[in-house]
């Protein structure tokens, strides 16, 4: 399976579910790419679950003695840990939610038939990486010889991580290979890529919408203003023949700006849609589009104080 994820600019493409195998074709077949890669490897979970909490989540759950659901929410979650080479850089690293204070991250092991805490430990780390706070990546990962994971009794498993972190670098016809032999060769891999065609499409819909719903809007007022102020042409005449100042004037495009920021309104919504495209049809991609839906408000905005000028100025009868 492969899906794409937010933050396109990252470059990562994750490859889950390897098994040494595996890698060890894919090592042979692309030296240089596998050689810059980082291969992560799962604990051995045939006894129990290994989890890093967040400080808090993890003195909730050590009280209750169990994972407690009540114990987490959005900002107190749990996240999975793995092991990695421990000359790798990230070795003994965290994200930056689960490391606590001191620079320590609360691992916890979890049976997997009660759901009871067998044991836990506040163990030491070397700070964050940016790489993990991606949601695709482990909260914590630890060095397989390192004194943490003797501690905890952590046993590396078969089952292996690759992640690819430059991989819109990589010569497209690579790319295009190293995907057909994991899918053709693993097809129980899951793959996480972050810059597929299917996003960049995804990413050019979300932008295409509002970019358009401006463009129709800002058309469309252009001609209400236009016609408002012809059609008002000698009322404007006679307001000025009895001293009507601009403000008072431009008191006449009232109207026409009701209507404009209703427009607004359904432009924006239109624009909130684009930038959520699975509400429209509905998809597996569900990576954040940013604020590109806001694109009409200051097109409107810039567009609404012209307008409030041009309606102050005097009317200039055609001799």
């Amino acid at each position: 399976m492969m899906i794409a994820t937010g933050n396109s600019d990252n470059g990562l493409f994750i490859a889950d579910y390897l098994t040494q195998d595996d890698l060890n074709y894919l090592a042979g077949k692309y030296p240089e790419t596998l050689d810059k890669a980082i291969v992560l490897t799962a604990p051995d979970e045939s006894r129990y679950l290994v989890r890093a909490a967040t400080s808090h989540a993890y003195d909730c759950v050590i009280q209750h003695g169990s994972d407690d659901a009540d114990c987490y929410s959005d900002s107190d979650n749990e996240t999975t840990v793995m092991l990695v080479d421990s000359n790798s850089s990230l070795a003994g690293k965290t994200n930056d939610v689960h490391i606590a204070e001191g620079g320590n991250a609360g691992i916890i092991l979890i049976d997997t038939a009660t759901q009871k805490i067998t044991q836990a430990a506040q163990v030491p780390t070397e700070g964050t990486d940016s790489l993990l706070n991606d949601y695709t990546m482990p909260g914590v990962v630890l060095g397989i010889d390192s004194p943490q994971a003797k501690t905890l009794g952590l046993a590396p498993s078969n089952r292996h991580t690759l992640v690819i972190t430059d991989f819109p670098s990589i010569a497209s016809g690579v790319r295009d290979s190293i995907r057909s032999d994991i899918i053709n060769r693993c097809g129980y891999a899951f793959i996480t890529e972050h810059d597929t065609t299917s996003y960049r499409s995804y990413m050019a819909r979300a932008i295409a919408i509002p970019a358009l719903a401006t463009i129709i809007s800002g058309l469309t007022f252009a001609a209400l203003a236009i016609s408002t102020r012809q059609t008002q042409s000698t009322l404007r005449w006679t307001l000025q023949e009895f001293g009507a100042s601009r403000f008072q004037l431009m008191r006449l495009f009232r109207p026409l700006g009701i209507t404009m920021s209703l427009g607004s309104t359904i432009a924006v919504f239109l624009g909130w849609l684009g930038s959520h495209p699975w509400i429209i049809a509905p998809a597996n991609e569900f990576g954040t589009t940013g604020w590109w839906w806001l694109i009409p408000l200051p097109v409107i905005f810039i567009e609404t104080a012209l307008f409030c000028w041009w309606f102050s100025l005097p009317e200039r009868r055609n001799q």
